[in-house]
């Protein structure tokens, strides 16, 4: 009865956390009807890093002593940069158009542990390759008259190479540190990195900011970029990674519906045959 009770749990906690993280898409993409990229991103951050200093007093997140710089690159990939890139390609493409791109995350991951970490590349992988950046030119082949990159593809590639190097950097991080403590400490030093980036905070007083907005911005700091991290780690401490990770594919179709449903978000014919080479690909297996 326990063991059933604890994947029921796991289970509804993954769920939760694919839910969360897909209706962060859709959050951004609505609040981007007043805000500027970077706004969003550090009002977001800024109280994610509030909830992350109660959850570290918690749970005695300690203080880092090693690995310094690959924590400072870690904050500056995972989370400043990544969700910067994320917020401007969905200034310019649909919010599962980009959930689909940021996907692309195994791909990127691998060819850097290749040339970082050393790590085989297997023959199938170039084919998941190929189809990976199929999807994405089909992708953004819907938004323009020919075959070639658009501007927020580009930046959705870029957020996804920007977590695949975050995922990389954790892989030294692992070795000395919880993953909270990782993400508390990435989340911590992402959000002072934000700063120097255009704000325009001041200008906040004069937008016409409703009630609503404010309430996605809270939910999109304490739910996706909070409680998703913590739920996440939860189930990694009962399933494989690999197993677990599988289930990031329903990640965009969650945030298409949502984004239909939601923002009234229509996609071509070209963009979701593009997003689902993309995720054909990526389910593939190693051989």
């Amino acid at each position: 009865m326990n063991k059933l009770q604890d994947d029921f749990k796991v289970y509804f906690l993954l769920m939760l956390t694919l839910l969360f993280w897909a209706s962060a898409f859709v959050g951004i993409k609505f609040l981007l009807r007043v805000f500027e990229p970077t706004q969003i991103a550090f009002i977001r951050f800024f109280f994610a890093s509030l909830f992350f200093i109660i959850i570290g007093i918690f749970m005695k997140i300690r203080v880092p002593k090693k690995a310094i710089l690959h924590i400072v690159a870690s904050a500056l990939f995972g989370i400043t940069l990544y969700n910067i890139l994320l917020n401007y390609s969905e200034t310019l493409i649909s919010s599962a158009e980009s959930s689909f791109i940021i996907n692309l995350v195994p791909i990127f991951t691998t060819i850097l542990a290749f040339v970082f970490l050393k790590e085989k590349i297997r023959k199938r992988f170039i084919l998941k390759l190929v189809l990976s950046f199929l999807g994405v030119f089909l992708i953004s082949y819907s938004h323009i008259s020919g075959f070639s990159l658009q501007s927020g593809v580009l930046y959705a590639l870029l957020a996804s190479f920007s977590q695949a190097v975050y995922f990389i950097l954790q892989k030294k991080l692992l070795l000395y540190y919880k993953p909270i403590e990782i993400v508390s400490y990435s989340v911590w030093l992402g959000t002072i990195f934000m700063l120097p980036f255009h704000l325009n905070i001041i200008s906040l007083n004069s937008m016409n900011i409703s009630s609503e907005m404010i309430l996605v911005l809270l939910y999109l700091a304490l739910f996706p970029s909070t409680l998703a991290y913590l739920f996440w780690t939860y189930v990694l401490s009962y399933k494989n990674a690999s197993d677990a990770s599988v289930y990031l594919y329903l990640v965009p179709f969650i945030t298409l519906i949502l984004g239909y449903f939601l923002l009234n978000e229509r996609l071509n014919v070209a963009s979701i045959i593009g997003g689902l080479v993309i995720i054909t690909a990526l389910s593939l297996k190693q051989e």
